[in-house]
């Protein structure tokens, strides 16, 4: 990682690792467990999983760490449905 991102070590991996993934995951799980009651269930698994999808490949091309935090980020929320 540290090739592709320049000055990537450790705190700014624990701050993908930690908090742009878990605190939005454990966030965001709330509200779509929510969402999930008042909307067709199908139709929005099937959204998310798509975008879900989109940021997983974001992540393999991001190059700068603020675009890695983003994606990381979009994952956590939209894995969350």
């Amino acid at each position: 990682m540290s090739i592709a991102i320049p000055n990537f070590g450790e705190v700014k991996y624990s701050i993908l690792a930690g908090f742009a993934f878990t605190m939005f995951y454990a966030t965001a799980s709330l509200f779509t467990g929510l969402l999930a009651d008042s909307v067709s269930r199908v139709r929005m698994l099937g959204i998310c999983s798509i975008v879900w999808s989109l940021t997983s490949i974001g992540i393999g091309l991001s190059t700068k760490f603020w675009e890695l935090f983003m994606m990381r980020f979009l994952l956590g929320l939209f894995e969350s449905a």
